[in-house]
């Protein structure tokens, strides 16, 4: 499952894998969640009709962790609505960087000298009673950290989640079931001195022009 979720640092950090792309947004204090906007396109319910705009975030919506938008998704083949909640970024610990550098190749744990893992908890719904596993598998969940001023910004290293007991990915075969929740984490990593504070959302129609991005702050 790749749902983009972008992270503002303190600082930037160096890339390695590909990850979201730059977004210049807004990082300041979240507000109320505002969920009616017409500019997101509407994804079928789970009767076969369309969900009504009002009922999907407005780009540039600021949250505290912990709150939901509803949001469409969609790929070549599957289109729905799930409502997305980045519930926490969890900074690891020594323990765990080590047992995750123990299941890389010694070239690829070597990347991780100077770093700090986090995990980023996100709760998705289905919303719309259709099959969207493909789509959730084919939206990038990958991360990304920003300056503090979000002038710039580097994906971080990321992991396959699904075997770390701490953070796992869960994603399903199906998710095609109305009210059907999963619990998603995602490891990242970023330089020591560069804390992992605010999440984004950038996936279309967030994030694709200055301010548009779905926000979390603590």
């Amino acid at each position: 499952m790749r749902t983009k979720i972008c992270l503002t640092a303190a600082l930037g950090t160096a890339a390695l894998l590909a990850g979201c792309g730059s977004d210049s947004g807004d990082s300041s204090t979240p507000s109320t969640p505002n969920t009616q906007s017409s500019s997101p396109s509407a994804g079928p319910s789970s009767q076969g009709g369309p969900v009504q705009p009002g009922a999907l975030a407005t780009p540039g919506t600021k949250l505290k962790f912990g709150q939901k938008v509803t949001i469409p998704i969609e790929d070549d083949e599957q289109v729905g609505v799930v409502s997305l909640s980045v519930n926490s970024i969890e900074k690891g610990t020594d323990a765990d960087m080590a047992t995750v550098r123990a299941g890389m190749p010694a070239a690829d744990a070597s990347e991780l000298d100077g770093r700090t893992l986090y995990f980023v908890k996100k709760t998705i719904t289905n919303e719309s009673g259709t099959e969207v596993a493909r789509a959730l598998s084919g939206m990038d969940i990958y991360s990304a950290a920003y300056t503090a001023d979000d002038k710039s910004s580097d994906p971080v290293i990321r992991f396959d989640a699904q075997e770390f007991a701490r953070c796992k990915a869960n994603e399903p075969k199906s998710f095609k079931d109305k009210g059907k929740t999963i619990e998603h984490c995602a490891i990242v990593s970023a330089p020591v001195s560069t804390p992992l504070i605010v999440a984004k959302y950038t996936d279309e129609p967030y994030g694709s022009r200055d301010g548009q991005a779905i926000t979390w702050a603590p």
